[in-house]
């Protein structure tokens, strides 16, 4: 299909007819995989979809565990139709959005085989007219933040809602806000996964949604992907600066 032009639809039925591979990795035979908490997440969350699809699920993996192409690898192997992925800010819009583009990592490490097209992936950063909302139709992953679709009128929203099959929403303690919560309760009835490296939202409390995955960043530390930790406080004065 390399002169031809590749549709939603395309990459659609490549990713329902590809079998993925749940391989997890060998260090002491340098055989590439998934790693652990990789593996563990997708097999729980695969399991959740199945069992109660439409409950809000939270999977909770530290950060440098590989929580990004986790939830990669989960659009592939549960065969997610369309799906919108939530993100805190800019940067991380336009991170998520390369990183989507050509599921780099995952074939690397053999999990996605070249039976497995490439996303069509689209970025929201400003506000949409229902008709604008209606063309997301050709894209299998729309990313955006919160404050883009915090600028959709009713039927915009609404209009994002019924294209979308899934929705994900990453660094997921952020969901306190009031932004996030309206999209979050627009897409009530549809599959929805948190995905977060604290199970406790910034105002301190636990996040809503059934926690279906933790893995303890004790365990990452026995599990050698974090091989010592050192503290550095920062100090920023500009709350605008600060995260």
């Amino acid at each position: 299909m390399d002169d031809a032009v590749i549709t939603h639809s395309d990459v659609y039925q490549s990713w329902k007819s590809h079998l993925f591979n749940f391989r997890q990795d060998d260090p002491e035979t340098q055989t590439p995989g998934l790693r652990k908490p990789q593996l563990a997440a997708l097999y729980a969350t695969l399991g959740h979809l199945v069992v109660d699809p439409t409950a809000t699920a939270t999977v909770v993996m530290p950060t440098g565990t590989g929580k990004t192409d986790t939830m990669l690898a989960l659009l592939i192997a549960a065969r997610m139709n369309r799906t919108l992925i939530l993100v805190p800010s800019d940067a991380l819009r336009t991170q998520l959005v390369n990183k989507c583009a050509e599921l780099k990592t995952l074939r690397n490490v053999g999990a996605v085989s070249d039976t497995a097209l490439n996303p069509i992936v689209t970025a929201i950063d400003s506000k949409m007219s229902e008709a604008q909302v209606a063309e997301l139709a050709g894209s299998n992953i729309i990313v955006a933040t919160p404050q883009a679709l915090q600028l959709f009128d009713e039927a915009a929203l609404s209009a994002l809602v019924k294209t979308c099959s899934h929705l994900m929403i990453d660094e997921a303690h952020h969901v306190a806000a009031t932004s996030w919560n309206r999209i979050r309760t627009a897409f009530r009835g549809k599959p929805c996964i948190q995905f977060t490296a604290t199970p406790f939202r910034e105002d301190g409390l636990a996040l809503a949604g059934k926690i279906i995955y933790n893995y303890p960043l004790r365990d990452a530390q026995l599990d050698g992907y974090f091989k010592g930790i050192e503290f550095h406080p920062v100090r920023e004065y500009n709350l605008k600066l600060s995260d």
